[in-house]
């Protein structure tokens, strides 16, 4: 018989990852500071800082008087699927959040959350819709080996195959960790992390949730940027895509293609040859 929890006993982990910035220069801890706090999660939280430098005593007050929480310090900049599951192994909790740190959330998130957990405990993962600007970028459909944009919002329960999406704000029940063994798949430094969780729980779960919640992101795949700046993130995404296509041949084949006119595309856009060469 399925357990039902009131949402004041659901145990509620947030991580927060940081590279080089200030907590009150963070976007997600400065929108998790205003959270309405009448939800009844029982939330707690980790910033994970994966800067080169550690945040200094200041910054670290700084911090604990905006977000108490549990703060750790790699300067070696641990891989972020190695870093999800050294989280997930090591702690206590119902459902685990995973942010990074470009996300604004509006302050009704965790009444949102709760209210979706609360009608659906069978479920194992939530993910709030996510917007770059006008642009929804999470979720989408996966198509055969490229993804594509949703042109207009969907909320509530959804098939899970064919749909990906980014980490930013993506809620995993433990029971599913705890059911199928999961590991974040670590050859996965950056990019392509959270499409392949996806395209995998998709092939152990029918359905997932889409909450009526916007989460403002910005990142450099999607904004305007210099090419300085977004080359290394290219090239990293590009090689993520043949790592999740690895066990599909022709898909991966196509994807090549696809970032061979990707390449070429960029090239022609910043006059850049070092895309042609990624």
């Amino acid at each position: 018989m399925l357990e039902i929890k009131t949402t004041s006993d659901v145990r509620v982990l947030v991580l927060i990852v940081l590279y080089k910035c200030r907590p009150h220069e963070c976007h997600t801890i400065v929108s998790l500071s205003k959270q309405k706090e009448s939800a009844n999660l029982n939330v707690r939280y980790i910033v994970w800082d994966n800067s080169p430098a550690g945040l200094d005593k200041s910054d670290c007050e700084r911090l604990q008087t905006l977000l108490p929480c549990e703060y750790i310090s790699t300067p070696v900049n641990t891989g972020l699927a190695k870093l999800y599951n050294t989280v997930v192994s090591s702690n206590d909790f119902d459902y685990i959040i995973l942010l990074d740190q470009d996300s604004n959330l509006p302050d009704t998130y965790f009444y949102s959350l709760s209210n979706a957990i609360q009608e659906n405990p069978a479920l194992n993962l939530f993910l709030p819709l996510v917007m770059n600007g006008e642009r929804i970028v999470s979720p989408g459909n996966f198509h055969f080996f490229k993804g594509k944009h949703w042109a207009a919002p969907r909320a509530g329960v959804i098939k899970a195959k064919n749909i990906i999406g980014v980490t930013s704000g993506m809620t995993i029940n433990k029971k599913y960790f705890n059911k199928t063994g999961y590991k974040f798949d670590e050859r996965l430094i950056l990019y392509g992390i959270d499409t392949k969780f996806l395209l995998d729980y998709a092939s152990r779960e029918k359905e997932l949730y889409v909450l009526d919640s916007v989460i403002a992101h910005n990142s450099a795949l999607w904004s305007k940027t210099s090419a300085d700046d977004l080359l290394p993130r290219f090239r990293n995404f590009q090689k993520a895509w043949q790592i999740i296509l690895s066990d599909r041949p022709f898909a991966q084949f196509l994807n090549y293609i696809f970032a061979l006119y990707s390449r070429l595309k960029l090239s022609l856009k910043y006059r850049d040859v070092r895309f042609i060469r990624s």
